[in-house]
């Protein structure tokens, strides 16, 4: 019985679509979609394929808390992601460094398997 159930969705799947067939009418009209924040409409930036979506979302909450300030004109401010960035990947290089200066038994070898520090030594005298 269970076997001829599964069919039967997969055949529905096949022919109408997984988002059609997966999404119940009758409880779709049983939600009211109302939000208590109302975000105002500012200009989106594009942040291409840089993968930093966290900042520009980041960015976004500054500029809707330096809307509250009536002296700014904050449709106009335009907020750069680079200073973020910038410290962004500080503070990723510092941990790294860090890292780098705990470790006790640290060879050049380990950190790039394919060179080994002691012959290039040996071979360059």
């Amino acid at each position: 019985m269970e076997e001829k159930n599964n069919i039967n969705i997969e055949k529905r799947i096949k022919e109408q679509g997984i988002m059609k067939e997966s999404v119940e009418d009758s409880k779709k009209t049983k939600f009211k979609f109302k939000f208590n924040v109302e975000v105002p409409e500012i200009k989106i930036y594009n942040q291409l394929k840089s993968h930093q979506c966290n900042t520009y979302a980041f960015l976004r909450v500054v500029k809707d808390i330096l809307r509250k300030n009536k002296s700014l004109n904050v449709d106009k401010l335009d907020l750069s992601s680079n200073y973020i960035n910038f410290f962004d990947k500080l503070e990723k290089s510092n941990i790294l460094y860090n890292d780098l200066i705990n470790c006790s038994d640290l060879t050049l070898e380990k950190i790039n398997n394919k060179v080994n520090y002691n012959k290039i030594i040996s071979n360059s005298d």
